[in-house]
């Protein structure tokens, strides 16, 4: 994996690409980058296994939510009978589907995939309007 990245770092084209400005600016070393992309890679890894279980955990809990979706991934002809329909997914029929991007940013909210890094606590009482 990491000779793979040193070779995208090498082979990379795209001028926009955030790492490859890093390294021809000079800001890290390649063994900077290839150390940062691996943690994004695996942090990144982690935080969609949690949020996939949290999807899971919290659709079960709410059914109306769970036959919502049902229905709406009928319409958008991404399931029939409640079987995946692997010719029909498409980009197009997941962003007709506002429901689930509400459900899936509801989640976020309840439950943050991240572990709280920076935290504020109050001296004193503090009134919110």
């Amino acid at each position: 994996l990491t000779q793979r990245l040193h070779d995208f770092l090498k082979t990379c084209d795209d001028e926009d690409a955030v790492y490859l400005k890093l390294k021809n600016e000079g800001v890290f070393t390649e063994d900077e980058l290839i150390q940062d992309m691996l943690l994004q890679l695996f942090a990144g890894s982690d935080t969609t296994s949690h949020s996939v279980v949290a999807l899971f955990y919290y659709i079960k809990k709410n059914p109306e939510v769970y036959e919502k979706l049902v229905k709406l991934y009928e319409q958008q002809g991404i399931t029939k009978n409640g079987d995946l329909q692997r010719d029909k997914v498409t980009v197009e029929g997941f962003e007709n589907c506002e429901y689930a991007e509400y459900v899936i940013k509801e989640l976020l909210r309840l439950d943050v995939p991240t572990v709280e890094t920076v935290s504020y606590k109050s001296l004193e009482d503090v009134e919110i309007c």
